[in-house]
């Protein structure tokens, strides 16, 4: 199976043909590993923790064309017993497979890049149940190789990403920003709000906040993971599902970009509104 993959440099430096050797070929090391990871977890339904030259997807590399600043790539998926046979597509016709792939990886990578709604979130996760325990770890995994494709952008240049043949992804100095770090906040913050997506498996899940009137990605440390006050994440999640008051008090810390846009919640504490 070949899914083709297009990065389309504009502006600046671009619209002359030219480009720093050093910022392509970080550009496309990072999307090469991004991708990788993308449909490694997905194929194989586990977060994968290396990428190896022997693994079963392969991004391969074609002449661009004459005069431009136009990658063109294949990922190129091998059909081996993990992902046909025993994994999750077995009997399904590969053009519905590539779809599938194409779909999930124009999702992760929007989503590390901070460009997803909450309507399209949450109309991805029903697509993509299956891989839901592995969220937001793999956006974590994903997101500094996302930041890597971003080397040869300033503030006159863009990019536009082609995945398969027509899911296009647009990065500029907006994304840059927002991928380039992460920040952890120094002081906890108290936050009130309800439960909205809750994975028992890995403790991650969504949180509607009062505070930033927004639905926020959220994971859990451990410490406060494995006490009983977690299963106040639960309570507020079942009774949102049944339109009663749901709404609880988390201690949590920010991660944030350099732009101070809030990536994500890590809760370390939790307790009922009375």
């Amino acid at each position: 199976m070949e899914i083709p993959i297009k990065i389309k440099n504009l502006g600046g430096s671009a619209d002359r043909h030219l480009m720093r050797a050093a910022d392509q070929a970080e550009m496309i090391a990072g999307l090469q590993r991004a991708i990788s990871y993308i449909i490694l977890s997905l194929t194989e339904e586990r977060l994968v923790e290396r990428v190896t030259k022997k693994s079963q997807v392969q991004i391969l590399s074609k002449a661009p064309e004459r005069g431009s600043i136009i990658h063109e790539m294949i990922a190129e998926i091998a059909a081996h017993p993990n992902v046909y046979a025993a994994g999750a597509f077995t009997g399904i016709a590969t053009s519905v497979v590539g779809n599938y792939i194409t779909r999930f990886i124009d999702f992760v990578i929007k989503q590390s890049a901070g460009l997803l709604t909450d309507e399209q979130y949450e109309d991805s996760a029903r697509k993509f149940q299956r891989q839901e325990p592995y969220f937001e770890s793999l956006v974590e995994k994903v997101e500094p190789h996302i930041a890597s494709v971003h080397a040869p952008i300033n503030e006159e240049e863009t990019i536009v990403l082609t995945i398969g043949d027509t899911n296009q992804i647009h990065f500029d100095i907006d994304t840059k920003e927002y991928t380039s770090a992460s920040n952890w906040s120094e002081e906890t913050v108290l936050l009130t709000g309800f439960v909205s997506r809750l994975n028992l498996l890995t403790g991650n899940g969504r949180i509607y906040t009062n505070e930033h009137r927004k639905v926020l990605s959220f994971s859990q440390v451990d410490a406060f993971r494995h006490t009983e006050l977690s299963e106040l994440l639960s309570w507020s999640l079942r009774q949102k599902d049944t339109n009663l008051p749901s709404e609880v008090e988390i201690l949590a810390r920010a991660v944030t970009s350099n732009t101070g846009r809030i990536k994500r919640l890590w809760i370390e504490g939790a307790k009922s509104i009375t």
